[in-house]
């Protein structure tokens, strides 16, 4: 079983692509951040098919990433994410002025 998100996460470099790494992929933070953001933005369905079992809940509230990530939604597009230290939030931008 993975020991944290990145291990979640397929390897950004391999022996099939050399391409050098971005350079906030680079940072472990940045990286385990981008990793729940893509967990957050996954419907439901795809899950199952791309997380292990074990390493994540659904509730009403919202779902949890082990060991640390939290996700609560106020719509799809609009939630909050934190990992117990840092509160992020996160919603897309609109063509409307605010």
């Amino acid at each position: 079983m993975p020991t944290s998100l990145t291990e979640l996460m397929p390897a950004a470099q391999s022996r099939n692509n050399p391409l050098p790494l971005a350079a906030g992929l680079q940072c472990p933070e940045a990286r385990e951040l981008f990793a729940a953001l893509l967990f957050a933005l996954s419907t439901d369905a795809a899950l199952a098919q791309h997380y292990p079992a074990g390493t994540w809940q659904l509730s009403a509230a919202g779902r949890r990433l082990d060991p640390q990530w939290s996700i609560n939604y106020r719509t799809p597009l609009e939630f909050s994410l934190s990992d117990g230290a840092v509160l992020y939030q996160v919603r897309a931008l609109s063509a409307e002025k605010p």
